[in-house]
């Protein structure tokens, strides 16, 4: 507010607990804790068509902490910045489209206090391809038809039934359930 004064204290020195500060004769009292801040990768070992994900915590909520991916050259490849909500946790996901070592550091934008986590192993991601499991499904017109599929390195396919030339023509997004 009006005539206030702001003081920046580094705490980088202390252990937690209670002090008295006293500055130009005024004396005010200062609780230092562990800001607990911890980050964790959900899938150390992910493929080009995965983001790396994971979770961001800390003692109090409200805070912006800054998430980047490096590569093992130490390059910057993708970062956020994310708030801490109020149970002090975040989500977070960068996307990585080149196969390599990865690591992610988190750092807290009001205390600059970071860390970086374990080597994220990114390997590119196998061709998807889909096919028929039987080359011709024949039944009676009318009744419903099983078309079996095979799926590799997908769960999503889409599939074209028919043509103009036999008078019908479907085009059907399938999903593996399983």
């Amino acid at each position: 507010g009006a005539n206030s004064t702001v003081f920046l204290l580094d705490t980088a020195e202390l252990k937690t607990g209670d002090y008295t500060v006293t500055v130009n004769g005024e004396t005010t009292d200062l609780t230092v804790r562990e800001l607990g801040l911890d980050l964790s990768i959900d899938d150390l070992n992910v493929t080009t068509d995965d983001d790396v994900e994971g979770t961001v915590t800390a003692n109090s909520g409200g805070r912006d902490v800054r998430v980047q991916l490096f590569d093992s050259d130490g390059d910057e490849v993708a970062n956020d910045t994310i708030t801490l909500n109020g149970q002090g946790e975040a989500d977070f996901s960068l996307p990585v489209d080149s196969a390599g070592n990865y690591t992610v550091e988190a750092t807290d934008l009001d205390t600059g206090v970071s860390l970086t986590s374990d080597t994220v192993t990114v390997k590119k991601a196998a061709d998807s391809s889909s096919d028929f499991a039987t080359s011709v499904v024949t039944d009676q017109s009318g009744d419903v038809v099983e078309i079996p599929l095979t799926l590799t390195n997908t769960d999503i396919a889409t599939v074209t039934i028919g043509s103009a030339d036999q008078g019908y023509s479907a085009n059907v997004t399938v999903e593996d359930g399983n």
